[in-house]
């Protein structure tokens, strides 16, 4: 269990929510490194036109699977935004926390995007 100092120097408030995540409307947002709010919901996006229509990091094209793969390969999220230095680790976080939500279909996404690089290799 961890101790309320742990908790306190680590952005976690006494009453239990984290310093910064606050409700707004149906959505949670925070506050990225100045005093204006950033809609969590808006962190990430999909255009049809674009990588197939799968889920980005919206205003780049970086798509979620990306985030995912290197995830699932043993990046931190650091890591990954270390690797992609336009991208910051709120950005990276929020990719992170739609494949969590996402998992079953983002991983369904990757495989089947193998198993396509895998037949292509064979032809």
């Amino acid at each position: 269990m961890l101790g309320n100092e742990w908790i306190l120097d680590n952005g976690i408030g006494s009453t239990g929510f984290i310093r910064g995540l606050v409700p707004s409307r149906n959505h949670w947002s925070f506050n990225i490194m100045s005093n204006t709010l950033t809609d969590i919901g808006t962190l990430i996006d999909s255009h049809p036109g674009i990588h197939g229509g799968c889920p980005l990091i919206a205003g780049t094209g970086v798509t979620v699977r990306r985030i995912a793969i290197w995830y699932k390969q043993g990046l931190r999220a650091e890591e990954i935004a270390a690797r992609i230095g336009h991208l910051t680790i709120a950005q990276v976080y929020a990719a992170l926390t739609y494949y969590h939500i996402n998992r079953e279909e983002i991983d369904a996404d990757i495989a089947e995007q193998e198993a396509e690089a895998d037949r292509i290799e064979l032809d």
